[in-house]
């Protein structure tokens, strides 16, 4: 029989599916977004087990202006039960590119938007080099060296002096200059000790030792997914893309200009004539990351202490710039649940397997360009969207009833709840905001699916605890109810307060 799993006829709307909170079903749902057929009945079903079919139920979505329309966006969305609009005021989900301050102060608690407000300081090279500064200045010196995974940057042209005495010091050296703001690998290009320089960017040391595998360059496209940042929740797809430079590498400055040898952008790569694309029967010059553990695996290495270190890469970096993004959120007056990210990191490795930080792409590409593409992104982002969370309001229906209801007023009580005084948290006698923060830390991580939860764990809150500019009172809570047996933690989001 043709099914819901082949996705909605032509002209009709795929069922909505609603996972309603078993610990307070008065709570608005989560809408569950499914998975394409490829993935199969079984997955399917997994995905759906225990949500509800909701009848004659509106759900909308809409991509912002200069946000490239994403084909798989549009496709988890529509096999979920959306339909796309053209107004904000009543679309559940924006799918935006430009981070205007004006998306964010008209946005609804139940609308989501998948970016957080001042997310530049990592997007941008020079940002993002200033705030891996920043905290390393807060920590005392023996955690400096927690922040050592960015390699040697300076912001031209304003630290050009400095610069200059670094690279005499070390002439043997080799260094990369980098546009601030640029992407696939366009104005990048190598230098020498003795390069001039005269355009502004960012210039990094050059990782001279890189991981080679057939004799080239190879980096790492991670996907990270961050549904909260008070109280801080981070996630690592357990998948990515390994993408290889299309020549051998080489150091000799005679091919310094050559961008296939040191660049692995797929954007550049594919112009060069040895590019060999990904296919079903061969991966070519684009393996999956599971791929390349296995490679790591029979060459001796230890991947999963090699993973370990890149998880905490990706923690720490996040945690340097949530001070910057809770404030944000604050003079915004966003409620806890309005923004997710999926942000790209690119990592390389290095003949140690010591990971080093490249750039965080905060709208990282979602086209899918091969089969190796279609596999990875597809269920990443139908992943992303399911464990984000997106409220079921049909905003359609409230506003025919002239009851709009979890609109301005909330926000108004989010905003003023936000300006309470931090105080003792008492695990025995905690409030209805601070249960609704538990139940959502907990049922979040249920819906995960791919994703792996990387902050809070029961393991790291207290690791990580220390590299906070800040100790709030969510994050706070969290690790006090995360440091619970799973029986008692069990216990407390089960108390009827809500």
């Amino acid at each position: 029989m043709g099914s819901e799993a082949d996705g909605p006829l032509p002209g009709s709307r795929a069922p909505v599916r609603i996972l309603d909170d078993p610990y307070s079903p008065s709570q608005v749902g989560i809408v569950v977004i499914d998975l394409p057929a490829m993935y199969g009945a079984k997955a399917q079903e997994e995905r759906r087990k225990g949500a509800r079919i909701a009848k004659d139920f509106s759900l909308k979505f809409k991509f912002g202006p200069n946000a490239r329309e994403q084909e798989v966006i549009t496709e988890a969305l529509t096999i979920s039960g959306f339909v796309k609009s053209n107004k904000l005021s009543i679309s559940n989900v924006f799918w935006a590119r430009v981070r205007s301050a004006s998306y964010f102060t008209t946005l609804k608690p139940w609308q989501k938007i998948n970016h957080f407000p001042a997310s530049k300081s990592l997007r941008f090279k020079n940002k993002l080099a200033l705030t891996i500064r920043k905290i390393k200045k807060t920590l005392p010196e023996e955690y400096k060296g927690a922040y050592d995974f960015l390699p040697d940057t300076y912001i031209l042209p304003k630290e050009s002096k400095r610069f200059e005495r670094k690279r005499k010091c070390n002439p043997k050296q080799m260094w990369i200059l980098k546009p601030f703001a640029r992407c696939k690998g366009r104005g990048i290009r190598v230098l020498s000790h003795d390069t001039e320089v005269k355009e502004e960017g960012v210039v990094c040391q050059y990782v001279m030792n890189p991981l080679l595998i057939t004799k080239r360059k190879v980096d790492l496209r991670l996907y990270v997914l961050v549904t909260c940042y008070d109280p801080l929740r981070v996630y690592l797809y357990h998948e990515g893309l390994v993408r290889f430079a299309t020549s051998e590498y080489n150091t000799n400055p005679e091919k310094f200009s050559n961008i296939f040898v040191h660049l692995t952008n797929f954007s550049v790569n594919r112009h060069n004539k040895d590019y060999q694309p990904n296919t079903e029967k061969h991966p070519g010059f684009k393996w999956s990351l599971s791929s390349l553990m296995q490679e790591l695996t029979s060459r001796g290495f230890d991947h999963k202490k090699t993973w370990k270190d890149i998880q905490e890469v990706v923690v720490k970096t996040i945690i340097a710039h949530e001070q910057q993004v809770v404030s944000r959120i604050k003079e915004y007056g966003l409620s806890r649940s309005n923004c997710f990210e999926i942000m790209g990191f690119d990592i390389l490795l290095d003949q140690d397997l010591k990971p080093w930080l490249l750039e965080v792409n905060t709208s990282c590409s979602l086209t899918r360009h091969c089969p190796l593409d279609v596999k990875v992104k597809t269920k990443m982002t139908c992943d992303a969207l399911n464990c984000a969370g997106i409220p079921a309001f049909d905003a359609t229906a409230e506003l025919k009833r002239g009851d709009l209801i979890f609109g301005d007023e909330k926000r108004a009580e989010t905003k003023s709840k936000r300006r309470e005084e931090s105080g003792d948290i008492k695990m025995e006698s905690l409030g209805a905001e601070e249960l609704e923060i538990l139940r959502e830390t907990h049922l979040e991580n249920l819906r995960r699916g791919g994703f792996e939860r990387l902050y809070p764990t029961p393991q790291n809150c207290k690791k990580f605890s220390r590299f906070f500019q800040e100790r709030r009172r969510a994050n706070v809570l969290v690790e006090k109810w995360m440091r619970l047996s799973e029986e008692n933690r069990m216990q407390i989001i089960r108390k009827n307060d809500i």
